[in-house]
């Protein structure tokens, strides 16, 4: 009613005027939370979560209009400890820190709107283009990523670093495959493809550094050229806002 039914308003900025008391009022980014952060939070209550801390995290950036590719690069990329860094937030689940092919489906599905998880075990069954092998390159971007609880303290203490150890050692023994043992090939041949990220349009990423990795995909996800990610922004946007 306050927009007014009909062509001859009196008041033509009616509408206009409403739209933006909307966009500005603070509730417009709880709201948004409460649509789209709940699909990236563990749905608990217990301070590990964090979920709360997240929720006003994200409803505070979005009042402040930031966007939402600032956004998707700071949760891609988001390190250090949830005390200071609320965007570690999804990095976790039940408790637990997430394994970095869990990551990868949580992100895909809920920053691009694309469920490669379907993928992890076997080709993806009504998505010819999304195979194993390319969850597994996606997936790849993440393996430096190390989700850690510490429950030695209490309330536990929950941090994301980058640790190269465990892709390196798989590059370096793939580089000499032909002198490996029977048992060393199979543990290469197990995990190779998870030390080779490759984006879903088929870009094999060139570094061999794997503490570059999750800054690449966060800028492939965020890039103009990826029309998926807007699309999916884009879609999501307007089904909040008209339900």
């Amino acid at each position: 009613n306050e927009a007014g039914t009909g062509p001859d308003r009196q008041d033509k900025h009616r509408r206009e005027q409403l739209t933006a008391r909307r966009v500005d009022d603070p509730r417009g980014g709880q709201h948004r939370d409460d649509q789209w952060g709940v699909l990236l939070t563990p749905r608990r209550s217990d301070q590990l979560a964090g979920a709360n801390r997240m929720a006003q995290w994200f409803a505070d950036e979005i009042n402040k209009d930031t966007g939402m590719n600032t956004l998707i690069r700071e949760i891609v990329t988001a390190e250090g400890e949830l005390i200071d860094n609320p965007a570690i937030v999804p990095y976790f689940a039940d408790g637990q820190a997430a394994m970095f092919t869990d990551l990868i489906g949580k992100f895909s599905k809920n920053l691009m709107g694309v469920q490669i998880q379907c993928a992890e075990c076997h080709d993806h069954p009504y998505d010819e283009h999304l195979t194993q092998k390319s969850f597994q390159g996606m997936a790849a971007f993440l393996t430096a990523t190390r989700p850690q609880v510490d429950n030695r303290v209490r309330p536990a203490r929950a941090f994301v670093e980058t640790n190269t150890d465990g892709p390196k050692k798989i590059l370096k023994a793939a580089a000499m495959y032909d002198k490996l043992r029977p048992d060393q090939k199979a543990q290469v041949d197990m995990y190779i493809n998870y030390v080779k990220p490759v984006t879903l349009d088929g870009a094999e990423e060139q570094t061999r550094d794997p503490s570059v990795w999750r800054g690449k995909l966060a800028g492939w996800m965020i890039d103009d050229a990826n029309d998926q990610t807007r699309r999916y922004i884009a879609n999501r946007l307007w089904a909040i806002a008209f339900g």
